[in-house]
């Protein structure tokens, strides 16, 4: 429940990181938090498909843009909770999941699914 500015000074008095470091890792670790609390709000409100929306900007990985992009059978960068894309290892993979990713994941109500098919 801290802002990243507390969990950055708590990172450098308890592991003694620099301030960068200690950045890095809380803007991380933060992204992957909220990321996961979107996930479980989506689904616990009944929504099975999320579009993957990048941050349109040059640091995007292209793989992220990739999925953003990609024409599905649900629709342009549309998947479904329980089996989002998978990354270039084969790891499924869902947005703000991977190291300091940006990407959000908007809720896809499924009426919009069945005027794509």
């Amino acid at each position: 429940g801290n802002r990243p500015g507390i969990i950055v000074k708590q990172l450098q008095e308890r592991y003694q990181l620099t301030q960068s470091r200690a950045k890095l890792i809380a803007r991380d670790q933060t992204s992957k938090i909220n990321s996961g609390l979107s996930e479980r709000r989506q689904k616990a409100a009944g929504f099975e498909y999320f579009q993957w929306i990048d941050s349109s900007d040059q640091r995007v990985r292209s793989e992220h843009v990739e999925f953003a992009r990609r024409q599905t059978k649900y629709g342009r960068g549309i998947y479904r909770w329980d089996d989002p894309p998978k990354n270039s290892k084969g790891i499924p993979l869902t947005p703000g999941e991977d190291y300091q990713c940006r990407c959000t994941a908007r809720p896809v109500p499924s009426f919009e699914i069945e005027k794509s098919k």
